[in-house]
């Protein structure tokens, strides 16, 4: 029984000896693949590279295209998200055959003042004015 008793001691001194070196290697092992804390030094250590790397990838993605697909953010309110839908409520028709009377009227006033003011130059400078105007109207911008 003493032998027993002495042996269960010993088995568990080995035990919380094993226990305590893996909680030591584990530790070690953790320190060494903290991927952050080694970015944070590398980061310290090397910023010129860094700054390099991401001027390079910026430039990169400067290159991409635009993105052409609009994306539409929905409300949580069902009603509100009806009225979007629908293109801006019971204004919108208003406004738009206000545009529609007013867009012809406005571009024949500006036809007419750029004829004046271009009196005394050539053909050419008319026609590229009248086409300004056309595209202004359009909502291009002309650089």
């Amino acid at each position: 029984m003493a032998e027993s008793s002495n042996e269960k001691q010993r088995i568990g001194a080995a035990l919380s000896a094993t226990r305590a070196e893996l909680n030591t290697l584990f530790l070690l092992v953790r320190q060494n693949l903290d991927i952050r804390r080694y970015l944070l030094d590398s980061r310290k250590r090397h910023l010129w590279n860094w700054m390099t790397v991401a001027a390079i990838v910026g430039w990169l993605l400067s290159g991409l295209p635009a993105r052409k697909q609009k994306i539409y953010i929905g409300s949580s309110d069902l009603l509100k998200s009806e009225k979007r839908r629908g293109g801006g409520g019971l204004l919108r028709p208003v406004w738009n055959g206000g545009w529609a009377i007013t867009k012809p009227l406005l571009a024949a006033y500006l036809t007419k003042k750029i004829a004046e003011k271009a009196k005394f130059q050539d053909a050419n400078s008319i026609a590229d004015a009248i086409r300004w105007a056309a595209a202004f109207l359009r909502g291009i911008k002309i650089e």
